[in-house]
């Protein structure tokens, strides 16, 4: 069966959070919207658990059930005892399986789309009733997330028996070397222009530079490398900034560090933000800090936004950011390298807003949601093809 053969194709999409602030929900519900606005594609979505997520799911009018499910990651420190009761909250996971497989048979589903590595429930019942199914690998979880498999030989094996395995970047496909090569595709995710690209928008207009890092806080992903930066910037004599940290997390560890390095005038953790687009509208330079990001979302936006970004060189990051081409670079976890890169973006402001323009029409060319969205659907295509 071709998915463009004039049947709509019904699409079983498991996620595995219900949270309207992470980015893999962000990216699925976005990636839903357009496959049924723009595709003869009928959604259905899985959620594990209830959350803020439903409300952006029935505003994009989205069909949707809560089925709990457990996923199957611990911390990599996790003790014996903790990894003991997440194996026993798996048993829940059977009851899911079977609802699964129910949903499959009644809604005559034609694929089981798995929106990331944490969720496995859908691809137990998509190969119990052998229905074709794809799982998207949005994380890298040791080095990213400090995150692991509970079992990673059953998880790396089950991961194997996918139709098709989409990885959001080739550094997150490098990072998982076990994964069939044949069977993977790397799609870059894609950002809805529509919220976050500013035509006209220029960089440096004013004496007050403003400075902007979104994402979830904590050490990996670098906010605390960046706090110590700016403390150098203000040393180096560059004191005309003002940094604003937008996302959930280790608030109050942040907060300490800017207090003992007495940034409390310059530095604000406002928390996380539905309108984060008008924060990067209104700032300068945005950050992307992580140690390992796979992919980069807020890069792209900031990007797609008119943002000068400065990233580290590791992760799925160079894979977006050509340094002094489409963004700057500075090596991953380098306090003094960072607080130089942005010393050099605000010295050299005619270049780097040439820089921040470039970044601007590379992100609308290579990931835009709609390309995303098209590119997904060909991989449908391939895959009820070749199950005809």
């Amino acid at each position: 069966m071709a998915i463009n053969s004039g049947k709509k194709t019904n699409l079983l999409y498991i996620s595995s959070d219900n949270n309207a602030s992470s980015g893999a929900f962000l990216s699925m519900v976005k990636l839903c919207s357009l496959l049924q606005e723009k595709f003869n594609v009928n959604p259905y979505i899985i959620l594990p658990y209830a959350g803020n997520g439903q409300k952006l799911l029935e505003d994009n009018n989205l069909q949707y059930e809560i089925i709990r499910s457990e996923d199957w990651i611990v911390p990599v420190n996790a003790s014996i005892g903790f990894t003991l009761k997440k194996l026993k909250k798996q048993l829940k996971n059977i009851f899911a399986v079977f609802k699964l497989i129910k949903l499959i048979k009644s809604k005559n589903i034609d694929i089981v789309h798995i929106n990331t590595i944490y969720s496995y429930i859908g691809a137990i019942a998509a190969m119990a009733v052998q229905t074709p199914f794809i799982w998207h690998i949005r994380e890298i979880l040791e080095q990213g997330q400090n995150n692991k498999f509970i079992n990673k030989k059953i998880a790396h094996s089950l991961i194997n028996q996918a139709t098709k395995i989409i990885s959001i970047s080739k550094c997150v496909a490098l990072m998982y070397p076990e994964f069939d090569k044949k069977k993977t595709e790397i799609i870059y995710n894609g950002i809805d222009t529509n919220t976050f690209y500013k035509k006209d928008k220029t960089i440096f207009n004013n004496n007050l530079h403003k400075f902007i890092c979104t994402g979830e806080i904590y050490p990996k992903k670098g906010q605390f490398d960046l706090v110590r930066a700016c403390k150098k910037l203000e040393q180096k004599g560059i004191e005309n900034w003002k940094l604003d940290i937008i996302g959930q997390g280790d608030i109050e560890g942040l907060q300490k560090l800017i207090e003992e390095l007495k940034l409390t005038d310059k530095i604000e953790i406002p928390g996380y933000k539905q309108n984060v687009a008008d924060y990067m509208e209104d700032s300068d330079i945005s950050f992307m800090t992580s140690h390992c990001e796979a992919f980069g979302r807020v890069t792209v936006e900031a990007m797609m936004a008119g943002c000068l970004v400065i990233g580290a060189n590791s992760g799925g990051t160079p894979e977006i950011i050509t340094p002094k081409e489409t963004g700057l670079l500075y090596k991953t976890g380098d306090i003094e390298d960072l607080a130089e890169t942005i010393k050099y973006a605000i010295t050299n402001a005619s270049e780097t807003k040439e820089i921040a323009r470039n970044g601007q029409l590379f992100a609308l060319n290579r990931f835009t949601a709609e390309k995303n969205a098209a590119q997904i659907h060909d991989l449908y295509t391939q895959v009820l093809e070749r199950n005809i």
